[in-house]
């Protein structure tokens, strides 16, 4: 196995000043590449929407399909942002564009890899990527590598910080009838202390995940628990190299607990109230009983 030097950029300044430096992939729209090259590996899948997911699409038809993507340090690029975008999605507008334009990739391009795509996105388990035989066809034509072998040769450090994420416990819609809300970050993200509010539905800030190692998650944020009886539940940024966590689910009495305080998390009795708070596990307690409903987009 030949595995090809990829020097990330960012902490070693003084060795990528100039030289050049291999990258798994680049950013979408910015990017030189020879153009007979780029028409033999089909230029950008013409079925993605918009925008989104191309950066993924041609980095890895790129490294599959004999090729190789260099950081050139002493090239800048500037990229202008508009304060508004001057254009809309039209008959897209509120579809869900570019998970279609990353289930394409996914399908053409990284085999068995593509189940953890799953893991972080259980909604989109039934979505449709439209027909990519065309993609496959071309894969095949220019006789492409595996992903594992991508993940083996190109991006085989990327495990380091961003360990595989193991199965799902329960995701959903986390509900609990006796007070009829649904776990909520409410929008908060990053640093946020999350509620539970009237259940709408529409997955969203509700769509929340406990996998099989106890992280509990709503969408990129992790959720953290306070110590101790009386605390609450933090949004925050997941820590680096962790896909595990405090928290389990209760099949028998619903309860979603946190082992090291016995502590479950109990909905308020005010109707009008977003508290969600842990207190000391009650079985009896039907605050603290939390049924799951997956919701697929």
């Amino acid at each position: 196995m030949v595995r090809i030097l990829v020097v990330p950029c960012f902490g070693n300044s003084s060795f990528c000043r100039s030289a050049f430096c291999p990258s798994p992939t680049h950013a979408g729209g910015l990017f030189a590449i020879d153009k007979k090259w780029f028409e033999k590996l089909g230029y950008y899948d013409p079925g993605l929407q918009i925008w989104g997911g191309e950066q993924y699409e041609l980095s890895f038809k790129i490294w599959q399909c004999g090729g190789g993507i260099l950081f050139v340090p002493c090239s800048h690029v500037g990229h202008v942002y508009r304060h508004h975008m001057p254009y809309n999605f039209g008959k897209l507008s509120g579809k869900p564009v570019i998970s279609t334009n990353l289930l394409r990739v996914i399908k053409t391009w990284m085999d068995d890899y593509g189940k953890y795509y799953f893991i972080r996105e259980p909604n989109a388990l039934y979505r449709q990527p439209g027909d990519i035989s065309k993609q496959l066809a071309l894969r095949d034509q220019l006789e492409c590598k595996s992903f594992q072998w991508f993940m083996d040769n190109v991006a085989y450090d990327v495990f380091n910080d961003f360990p595989l994420p193991p199965p799902n416990d329960v995701w959903g819609e986390a509900k609990n009838h006796a007070s009829d809300k649904c776990i909520d970050t409410m929008g908060k993200g990053s640093s946020g202390v999350i509620g539970a509010t009237p259940c709408h539905g529409y997955g969203g800030n509700q769509l929340v995940k406990l996998n099989t190692k106890g992280q509990m998650t709503q969408g990129e944020w992790c959720l953290t628990p306070s110590s101790g009886w009386g605390g609450r539940i933090h949004s925050g940024y997941c820590p680096k190299g962790k896909v595990d966590g405090p928290f389990s689910y209760n099949r028998e009495t619903k309860q979603i607990r946190v082992a090291s305080s016995d502590s479950c998390l109990t909905a308020d009795k005010e109707k009008d109230s977003s508290l969600l708070i842990l207190r000391k596990c009650d079985s009896a307690n039907a605050y603290q009983k939390w049924e799951w409903t997956e919701k697929y987009s």
